[in-house]
């Protein structure tokens, strides 16, 4: 089935949006810092936040390792059962994870800033109602 026109124009404005949504947010990787979102309100294994973020467990676990070395996650065992290990943030994970929400929600306001008032409210109500 050919795709339309528009749906490939849209597609390329959903890629280009991606780029300048890329990069880093403080001390944290675009990955790392949707791995810690996950984290803020629940510890979670490697295969929940692998479903998650939608990364292999390896690549998981190669991110964890890297955060727990930057000191913005530990590995506990789980009080039920110790064989199972969760990822819990830290206090430094916590704040630098509010720092990257504030660059996100910075760029995110440099890109809307080319929008109307009415643009970004009509915006705001396409994106709800797809997600």
């Amino acid at each position: 089935m050919a795709e339309s026109m528009e749906t490939q124009r849209i597609a390329n404005a959903l890629m280009s949006l991606q780029q300048r949504l890329g990069g880093q947010y403080g001390a944290l990787s675009r990955p790392q810092f949707r791995l810690l979102l996950a984290l803020r309100d629940a510890h979670r294994t490697i295969s929940e936040l692998a479903d998650t973020v939608r990364i292999s467990s390896p690549g998981v676990t190669q991110m964890v390792d890297k955060l727990q070395a930057a000191g913005y996650v530990v590995r506990q065992s789980h009080s039920d059962d110790q064989r199972v290990v969760l990822v819990a943030m830290t206090a430094s994970g916590a704040a630098a994870l509010d720092l990257a929400i504030h660059e996100y929600h910075s760029r995110i306001g440099q890109i809307l800033s080319a929008l109307t008032d009415t643009e970004t409210q009509s915006l705001r109500m396409l994106l709800d109602k797809l997600t």
